[in-house]
């Protein structure tokens, strides 16, 4: 693949503000009480590629025992400190969801399309990985862009994709994206704005990544071989509604270790 999947840079240059750039996509209070309502108080939860920890506090204050982890350690200086600030505890660890094993645990959550930035060959590792650490019965909740949505209804040419006020700051977000349907890879090419109320120096960045996207019959190959077992798909995060094929943007999995 040409691009970047990673799109480490991207999360180095926003950490600060990857709340308000992107955590309005999901509802994690309503994902919180899915992953209660499935499992017992004092559960052991893996949050895998946690990002600031916004999921993994919302599962802390449900009186989860949580273990959270990821790769970008901007992100994870974020995180220490709203966990720190949400006076809840959360075991923080650098970590590499294809590789790195933290004990065994009643569930894994792995949100906001984490899984995208990483290959066909990559991901059915990380999935084996999930796996193994999950106990029988154990449950996987994760996301991922939809492939067979965008190869109808990507958008083409350049839009906004956001366009808010949070606190004193405004932001405003431009995609130019391009999906390649054969390879399933959407390159996405981003401008990212911010600007005070108060009119401090405007910050900007630009970043360029790829993005693979799956569709929901690859998915649940690559869970089958991993010894998951699909229970339900949903089409987002925000309000977990049913998945309705190619037009969900999302597919939203829960799964169990068969």
């Amino acid at each position: 693949m040409g691009g970047n999947l990673s799109g480490q840079e991207w999360y180095d240059r926003n950490a600060e503000w990857y709340d308000e750039l992107h955590g309005y996509y999901l509802d994690y209070p309503k994902i919180a009480g899915l992953m209660a309502s499935r499992l017992p108080r004092g559960a052991k939860v893996l949050d895998a590629a946690c990002g600031t920890a916004s999921l993994s506090i919302e599962l802390a204050k449900r009186g989860f025992k949580v273990t959270a982890f990821d790769l970008n350690e901007s992100m994870m200086r974020v995180a220490k400190r709203k966990v720190s600030e949400a006076g809840v505890h959360v075991d923080l660890r650098k970590g590499d969801m294809t590789t790195d094993c933290f004990g065994s645990f009643d569930a894994v959550t792995c949100l906001f399309n984490a899984v995208c930035h990483l290959s066909p060959r990559q991901l059915q590792p990380a999935l084996g990985n999930f796996s193994s650490q999950l106990s029988k019965g154990g449950l996987l909740f994760f996301d991922a862009f939809n492939a067979d949505y965008f190869r109808l209804h990507a958008k083409k040419g350049r839009f906004i994709d956001c366009a808010h006020q949070s606190g004193d700051n405004f932001f405003v977000r431009f995609n130019d994206n391009k999906y390649d349907p054969g390879a399933r890879v959407l390159h996405v090419n981003e401008e990212v704005y911010i600007q005070s109320i108060y009119w401090e120096k405007l910050h900007e960045s630009r970043e360029s990544y790829d993005m693979q996207l799956y569709s929901k019959p690859q998915l649940d190959s690559m869970l089958e071989k991993a010894g998951l077992r699909v229970l339900e798909n949903f089409g987002n995060t925000l309000n977990l509604k049913p998945f309705l094929g190619d037009e969900s943007l999302f597919i939203v999995t829960l799964c169990e270790k068969a």
